[in-house]
């Protein structure tokens, strides 16, 4: 009985803080990114950068720029 109480209790807990982990709306811009909601904050989604993050969305054009001749 303790025992199905503890699992109730750690699903419950689990559900209720899965929340945070839910990706935003924030739409996506051509380059799959996005500002957040921070200040001063630009994070890609998708693409050839996504998962990296940027003070702003010109320091992102630099570094898709700076990676497409680094290629050639």
């Amino acid at each position: 009985m303790v025992a199905t109480k503890t699992l109730l209790f750690v699903l419950l807990f689990l559900f209720l803080n899965a929340s945070s982990a839910y990706p935003h709306k924030g739409k996506l811009d051509a380059d799959g990114c996005h500002d957040g909601k921070k200040k001063h904050e630009y994070h890609c989604h998708q693409g050839k950068l996504a998962g990296q993050h940027f003070k702003s969305r010109e320091e992102m054009l630099q570094k898709a720029r700076h990676e497409k001749h680094r290629r050639r």
